[in-house]
């Protein structure tokens, strides 16, 4: 259509909604390039038009491609050939919501380049958007996700000081299966710190929630992680 009538955008979101299909379908890479293609569509018709929403539509196809070439194709340097860009364009657009949903998509991609101190960095940008938007959820995301960064980095104190803030902001909602989840997250920091007895309770809290929540995938692995955690502390009794 966009040969046709000479309009790049009307070849550009097709092309999306294309790329949105296979990647259903578990076409990933097909996806990626239906992507990409269109980011550099609505680029060339941005420069032609100068028409913001083009440039919004092609800050959206880079999102897109980098999170597909990220989860799907473990592209960790691919995908942050995209997100970048998209990063300045919806921090020049004020574009709040889409700003905090790319740098979340960064810190992840810097996470798995192996630039931990640039995923930190990402994280901590993501949290003050989600902040000053008011997406609670996002907030919490941001801050377990910076505290697990910390921790790889051997930053465990404030690991453990983000991980508890993370649970305490998640338990004023309903979210019981996601505090699980994160109670699980501040038993391994309370572990590496040697803090045996509250990754104890982090864990047993974390046990009842799964139980309460009917997960008992995540109660087994809750268990067995308990009792991973006695056998550390025989050890230790055994070593003195």
């Amino acid at each position: 259509l966009g040969a046709v009538t000479g309009d790049l955008r009307h070849e550009a979101y097709p092309l999306i909604g294309v790329g949105t299909a296979l990647e259903g379908l578990g076409e990933y890479a097909a996806a990626a390039r239906n992507y990409l293609k269109a980011a550099r569509l609505l680029e060339a018709s941005y420069d032609s038009t100068g028409t913001a929403e083009d440039e919004i539509g092609q800050g959206d196809a880079l999102i897109m491609h980098g999170g597909v070439v990220r989860r799907r194709l473990g592209r960790a340097e691919d995908s942050l050939a995209s997100l970048v860009p998209a990063e300045a364009i919806f921090r020049n657009s004020g574009d709040v919501h889409r700003l905090g949903l790319v740098q979340m998509e960064l810190g992840a991609a810097y996470w798995g380049a192996g630039d931990l101190q640039q995923a930190a960095g990402a994280y901590r940008d993501a949290c003050s958007t989600a902040g000053r938007s008011g997406l609670r959820e996002r907030e919490i995301a941001a801050l377990a996700s910076l505290g697990v960064v910390y921790r790889d980095l051997g930053r465990i104190d404030e690991s453990i000081e983000l991980g508890r803030e993370a649970v305490e902001r998640n338990q004023l909602g309903d979210d019981l299966l996601g505090t699980a989840f994160l109670l699980t997250s501040l038993a391994t920091s309370y572990r590496m710190a040697g803090r045996i007895g509250e990754a104890r309770s982090s864990l047993e809290r974390s046990l009842a929630l799964r139980h309460d929540c009917g997960d008992a995938e995540g109660e087994t692995a809750a268990a067995a992680a308990l009792a991973a955690l006695t056998d550390l502390e025989s050890a230790d009794a055994d070593r003195h």
